[in-house]
């Protein structure tokens, strides 16, 4: 899983460097055969406001919903990968 709030800001833009390091990270993860959850699909790529799940909708650490969103996510994939 590849957690990054670098990609949600104001201006909606994706900074080259985080989508290097995702693209670098989900490489060796699918190398070595790890399952690989990839929380930008599964929570944020849908939302209309992604700053909605920062406290006062600044990227950074996630707030209680955001918080709350993601997990609910990794356990759905999990409980479907079993």
């Amino acid at each position: 899983m590849y957690l990054s709030s670098a990609r949600y800001s104001a201006s909606d833009k994706y900074p080259k460097d985080d989508l290097k390091y995702f693209m670098k990270v989900k490489s060796i993860v699918e190398k070595l055969e790890i399952n690989f959850i990839d929380i930008h699909k599964k929570v944020f790529e849908n939302k209309k406001n992604r700053l909605e799940l920062f406290p006062f909708e600044i990227p950074g650490h996630y707030n209680v919903k955001g918080y709350r969103e993601v997990a609910t996510a990794i356990y759905k994939h999990i409980s479907i990968a079993e």
